[in-house]
């Protein structure tokens, strides 16, 4: 049960909420992590440790189904399962318009359950218990982007169906990843480094300041001369809880290249290199392959994103970047200063600020490289074997 999917149950009865507790446990895909007994507490009982969410209709149809708009507005990165003993096509309808794709019918049926479980949280999707993917973020030198590209690819992560996402500032003397989110987080990374014994996934997730997106946020530390207690062992054995207790960490490495830093790229499944086209970014890109080339497996797992693309300071082209760099350009980003130092200004990430900009899908198709981004919403809704009602 490690790898079970992680369901919050909403249902104000408490004989019908145990009895579907006790059946979602029997399925061996999921667990209930917490119950809410209130439709109008939802909002308050969710976390990212959160996959999935079950909101039982039968108590009050219409609150249920308010419970399921706010869910399928606020918080669209988590899927929601209606279930309800009630087989009225009225009912299912409410369900639909108010942003479900599934229906469960009560009482549970374990294979129809599962089913629908799995249909919501797709199995492509890494499990936690120790499958995490460690996403590193790396710039052939500073002012690349390397930030900006961390922190909103963060947050494109957690709109995919039940992901957890945590975001780490390795930039230790001069990271700014939660001014970038406007978050104050409590604790840093030394901080956790340095009493890493006391901590476990659960621990992890409580102390983490989390953003409004769903992102669990590590920043750097606070002072300086704090940089020097992170020591290279401890950050290893954080990152291991860390790939543990989400699917996704993120890391913002520094621009120094520190023994830190390798800690990070030595268990990173990928990593991201920002370049620009001017001399200076490929030179040292090209230099920074070098590198990579020279630890076993580790330029196998570079990716090349190229950014500010369309900068009149940029007139190299990409055939050419490609033949300085020796790898190929996996990634493009434009050149939107006003958007980004916008959205950097203001401490939101660019899917607030501009939602719809080609910058914002840019990094979007980044991270649908590495997961789905949210439930795809199609004409004609999937409903189980309810479907036929509405076709």
């Amino acid at each position: 049960m490690n790898n079970a999917r992680r369901l919050l149950l909403v249902d104000p009865d408490p004989a019908s909420r145990a009895a579907v507790q006790a059946a979602l446990a029997g399925l061996g895909v999921a667990r209930v992590e917490r119950t809410c007994p209130s439709y109008d507490e939802v909002a308050r009982a969710l976390d990212s440790s959160i996959d999935l969410v079950v909101i039982v209709l039968d108590t009050d149809t219409d609150r249920a189904c308010g419970a399921i708009r706010q869910v399928a507005t606020s918080v669209p990165r988590i899927p929601v399962l209606p279930a309800s003993r009630s087989r009225d096509g009225e009912t299912i309808l409410k369900a639909l318009r108010a942003g479900a794709t599934e229906f469960l019918p009560l009482p549970v049926d374990p294979a129809e359950a599962r089913a629908a479980v799995e249909r919501l949280l797709p199995d492509e999707l890494p499990a936690a218990g120790g499958n995490g993917k460690l996403l590193t973020i790396v710039g052939s030198s500073g002012g690349v982007g390397c930030t900006t590209l961390a922190v909103n690819l963060a947050c494109a992560l957690a709109h995919a169906p039940g992901a957890s996402v945590a975001l780490v500032d390795l930039d230790l003397l001069l990271g700014c990843v939660d001014t970038l989110l406007d978050v104050m987080p409590e604790l840093t990374l030394a901080d956790v480094t340095t009493e890493i014994d006391r901590y476990d996934e659960t621990l992890l997730h409580r102390v983490l300041a989390r953003h409004d997106s769903g992102v669990h946020i590590l920043s750097a530390p606070t002072a300086m001369e704090d940089a020097a207690r992170v020591e290279p062992e401890a950050l290893r054995r954080l990152f291991e809880l860390l790939l543990r207790a989400f699917r996704f960490v993120v890391v913002d490495a520094s621009k120094g290249f520190q023994a830190t830093d390798f800690v990070a790229l030595e268990l990173s499944d990928t990593i991201l290199l920002v370049t620009q086209l001017d001399v200076c970014g490929l030179r040292n890109g090209a230099r920074l392959m070098q590198v990579f080339r020279q630890v076993d497996g580790l330029s196998e797992r570079v990716k090349v994103v190229v950014n500010r693309v369309g900068s009149d300071l940029t007139s190299i082209g990409l055939k050419k970047a490609e033949e300085t760099l020796g790898a190929p350009i996996g990634w493009q980003i434009p050149n939107v200063t006003d958007v980004v130092g916008a959205a950097r200004t203001k401490g939101v990430p660019l899917e607030l600020e501009a939602p719809k900009h080609r910058v914002t899908r840019a990094i979007q198709e980044i991270a649908r490289s590495f997961a789905p981004l949210g439930v795809e919403r199609s004409a004609k809704p999937i409903f189980g074997k309810f479907a036929a009602m509405f076709t």
